[in-house]
């Protein structure tokens, strides 16, 4: 039946809607982490300023690069984002084409159920015509073969 493969379409179009938007939601998460890291990345040059004076230049070599890290994460945090919001725009353009034609669908199918209704009536007729002038040819012969 087209209409229930269009319903199990549909549903596995939400679940996958759904875990689009689990993505963006663990993605937004790890942008805060991100942010919170740049956070912790600045007092750690702070304190190794003040107990390390030696050691400076390859501490901030080291927190450059992984302020440089953090910033490619927040990057690829931010395409990632925007492919799910744009597959999830998709999907659920999907969603609604696949609304729209099962509506149709539908629609086709109660039309031609009508349609059946209606030739079944109309044959219903015909047959009981067709019975009654049967009926009345009999009745006919009967009377002709009493005579």
């Amino acid at each position: 039946d087209r209409g229930a493969q269009h319903e199990e379409a549909l549903a596995s179009l939400r679940q996958d809607l759904r875990g689009l938007q689990a993505e963006i939601q663990n993605s937004e998460v790890q942008l805060e982490v991100a942010r919170i890291r740049d956070g912790d990345v600045a007092a750690l040059k702070r304190d190794v300023e003040q107990v390390c004076g030696q050691d400076l230049m390859l501490f901030r070599g080291i927190c450059e690069t992984l302020r440089e890290g953090l910033d490619g994460q927040r990057k690829d945090m931010a395409l990632l984002k925007g492919s799910c919001e744009a597959l999830t725009e998709g999907l659920e353009l999907q969603r609604k084409d696949a609304d729209h034609e099962l509506q149709q669908l539908r629609a086709s199918l109660s039309s031609s159920r009508q349609e059946q209704s209606s030739a079944a009536a109309e044959v219903k007729e015909q047959c009981e015509s067709l019975f009654g002038d049967l009926e009345a040819q009999r009745r006919e012969c009967e009377t002709a073969l009493g005579e």
